[in-house]
C-alpha cells in the first residue's frame, strides 16, 4: 500500500474559500488605523458608493453595513472579505484597485460595523488576514 501526502498552502485554502485554521485574532483587537479608514472611506466613495451608497445601506448592491453585514461575514475571515471585493469590485472594473487600496476599504467597512481601530494597519497580506476572525461584538 502507498500512502500519497498532499501538501496544500494555507493561502490556497483561502482561495478555494476553505480554511482548517482557527484565526488567532478578531477584527475587535484593533486591526487597522483610523488613518487607514479614511482612506478607505474616499476610495469607497470613490469606486463603490454609487451601488452600494455613500452610508453602505446598499442600492444596486447588498447592505454593508450592520444585520447586512454582520449575517454575511461572521465567521468568515478578513482574507474572505478582501478577496470577495477584489475578485468582485468595483463591479465594472474588478481588481482594478491596488491591494492597498482594498484593504483600506476593508478598513472602512469594519470601522462603519463598529469594530475598533488600532496602532498597526491592516496589511494587504491573505496569510496576515487569514489570520482575523469577522465576529460578532464580545460580551464584556
Amino acid at each position: 500500500m502507498r500512502t500519497v501526502l498532499i501538501f496544500v498552502s494555507y493561502t490556497a485554502l483561502l482561495l478555494c474559500g476553505r480554511s482548517i485554521m482557527q484565526p488567532a485574532r478578531s477584527v475587535w483587537d484593533g486591526v487597522y488605523t483610523t488613518q487607514q479608514a479614511e482612506r478607505g472611506g474616499a476610495t469607497y466613495r470613490q469606486a463603490c458608493g454609487y451601488c452600494h451608497r455613500d452610508n453602505l445601506r446598499g442600492d444596486e448592491g447588498p447592505a454593508l453595513v450592520g444585520t447586512a453585514f454582520t449575517a454575511r461575514w461572521t465567521d468568515q475571515t478578513v482574507a474572505d472579505l478582501f478577496l470577495t471585493i477584489q475578485s468582485t469590485m468595483p463591479e465594472d472594473s474588478p481588481g482594478s484597485l491596488a491591494p492597498a487600496a482594498y484593504t483600506d476599504v476593508v478598513s472602512y467597512l469594519l470601522q462603519s460595523n463598529g469594530m475598533p481601530p488600532g496602532a498597526s494597519e491592516l496589511p494587504a497580506d491573505l496569510t496576515a488576514l487569514g489570520g482575523l476572525r469577522i465576529s460578532d461584538k464580545p460580551k464584556r
